[in-house]
């Protein structure tokens, strides 16, 4: 939850800046990237899951391996968000990560997957999960930062001929 109101407080406090709406765009991309990206290789490199003794080794390979590789997809966004400035395929890119959470968590019955590990730490958030919870509070403020680059920057680019 104090997650949730921190990315509250930076989407204000990002739209409050005397600077233009790109910029604000930019940087409340970054931060969304930020909390899409890399805030779960915090939450998951710990002895719930990468370094849990009970999980097979080969199973945290596959973890190592979907940390890693959302860390590369984000920094990439990131680079093309500032470097080449093309916020709406950064968003695409960014949403691999928020649709791969939501892919794995719609299909978990014919793999046998579980939201949560048996026996472990139930979190929840006004009666949700926590990972659920969160990464749809993220894609409501990935959806509220889609909406502003595509009308503000996107719809009003100068057409090229």
């Amino acid at each position: 939850m104090v997650i949730i109101i921190i990315l509250i407080l930076f989407f204000i406090f990002t739209f409050l800046l005397p600077i233009n709406i790109s910029k604000k765009n930019s940087i409340f991309f970054t931060i969304l990237a930020i909390f899409i990206g890399y805030l779960p290789i915090l939450v998951d490199a710990t002895e719930t899951h990468l370094h849990n003794p009970n999980w097979s080794s080969h199973a945290r390979l596959h973890l190592a391996w979907l940390l890693s590789t959302n860390f590369i997809i984000t920094t990439f966004a990131i680079l093309l968000c500032w470097i080449k400035n093309l916020k709406i395929i950064s968003l695409i890119i960014l949403f691999s990560i928020l649709g791969g959470y939501y892919f794995s968590i719609f299909t978990r019955h014919f793999y046998g997957g579980t939201i949560n590990e048996p026996g472990g730490v139930e979190d929840t958030i006004m009666g949700v999960e926590a990972g659920i919870f969160f990464f749809t509070s993220l894609t409501f403020f990935w959806i509220i930062n889609f909406l502003s680059v595509y009308f503000f920057e996107f719809r009003n680019k100068p057409k090229q001929t």
